[in-house]
C-alpha cells in the first residue's frame, strides 16, 4: 500500500516536473523575443517583413486578447493571477496524466505567465506579429497583432480539448469493441451448431441405411 502511495506521488511529481519545465521554456522564449522587439522597434512602429503579408510591430495591448476591454490592465493582471491559481488547482482534472497532456498544460501556463510579466513590469501586453493582406481598395485588413505567450496558450488550449474529445469517444470504442467481439462468439457457436447438426443428420442416415441392408 505505502509503495503504491509513493509510486503515485513520484508519477505525480514527474507530471509537474514536465509541466513546470516546458512553461518555463515557453516564458523565457516569450520574454526574450519581446526584449528583442522592444529594442528593435519603438512603440506603435512595424517593419515590413513580407510585403502584403507579414509585419514586425510593436504595439502595447492594455485589454485581453485583440485589444477586448481596453485600458483596463490593472483588472486584468488581477484576473490573470486568480486564473492562474485556479488553473493550478485543478489541472489534475484535465489530461495531465498523458504527456499530450501535461505539453498542453505547460503551454497554456507559459502563456499566461509571459503575458502576466508584460502586465506587471510594463503596464501591457507587448503584441509583435501582425499578418494581414491589402484589399483592392488599398486598405489594409489584418488579423491582431498577437505574441509568442498567445499563440502557446491557443495550442494548448487546442490540445487539450482534442484530449477532451479523444477521451469521451474512448468508451464507445470499448463498447463497438464489445459487440463485435460478441459477434463473432456468436457467429463461431452458430457455426458449430450447424456443423454439430450436419454430423448428426449424417450418422442418422448411415444407422437408416444399414438397418434397412440389414432387412434385405
Amino acid at each position: 500500500m505505502f509503495g503504491l502511495n509513493k509510486k503515485l506521488n513520484c508519477v505525480s511529481a514527474n507530471s509537474r516536473w514536465i509541466i513546470l519545465i516546458i512553461s518555463v521554456i515557453i516564458t523565457v522564449i516569450d520574454q526574450l523575443s519581446k526584449y528583442a522587439v522592444i529594442k528593435y522597434l519603438p512603440l506603435q512602429e512595424d517593419k515590413i517583413l513580407i510585403d502584403g503579408f507579414f509585419k514586425l510591430v510593436y504595439w502595447g495591448n492594455t485589454g485581453a486578447a485583440w485589444s477586448l476591454f481596453k485600458d483596463n490592465n490593472e483588472i486584468l493582471t488581477v484576473i490573470s493571477l486568480i486564473a492562474l491559481f485556479l488553473l493550478f488547482l485543478i489541472q489534475d482534472k484535465f489530461e495531465t496524466k498523458k504527456f499530450e497532456g501535461k505539453i498542453a498544460m505547460g503551454l497554456i501556463y507559459g502563456g499566461i505567465i509571459g503575458n502576466l510579466a508584460d502586465r506587471i513590469v510594463r503596464g501591457h501586453v507587448v503584441d509583435f506579429l501582425y499578418f494581414y493582406i491589402i484589399q483592392r481598395s488599398g486598405k489594409e485588413l489584418g488579423f491582431p497583432a498577437f505574441n509568442i505567450a498567445d499563440l502557446s496558450i491557443c495550442i494548448g488550449v487546442g490540445l487539450m480539448f482534442l484530449l477532451i474529445l479523444n477521451k469521451q469517444d474512448e468508451p464507445k470504442m470499448k463498447i463497438d469493441s464489445h459487440k463485435n467481439h460478441s459477434n463473432s462468439v456468436y457467429n463461431k457457436e452458430d457455426k458449430d451448431l450447424n456443423n454439430g447438426s450436419d454430423a448428426t443428420s449424417k450418422v442418422n442416415k448411415a444407422i437408416v441405411d444399414l438397418t434397412q441392408k440389414n432387412e434385405r
